[in-house]
C-alpha cells in the first residue's frame, strides 16, 4: 500500500529561530506578508535570501 501524506521535503526547515521586533516592526512585518499572501516566515527567509544574493554578487564578505 502506497503512504499518503505530505511527500519529504529536499531541503527540510529543521531548524526554528526566535527574533524580538519592535512594536512597528511587528506591523510593517504583517503589513508586507498579508500584501503579498505569505507567512511572516517566508517573508523573513526570502529577505535573508535576498540580501544573501546581493552579498554573494558583490564579493562582500570574503
Amino acid at each position: 500500500m502506497a503512504r499518503t501524506g505530505r511527500p519529504k521535503m529536499d531541503d527540510p526547515h529543521s531548524y526554528k529561530l526566535t527574533v524580538r521586533f519592535s512594536k512597528e516592526q511587528k506591523k510593517r512585518l504583517e503589513a508586507y506578508a498579508e500584501k503579498f499572501s505569505l507567512s511572516k516566515a517566508q517573508v523573513l527567509m526570502k529577505g535573508f535570501d535576498e540580501l544573501m544574493e546581493r552579498d554573494d554578487e558583490s564579493g562582500e564578505g570574503k
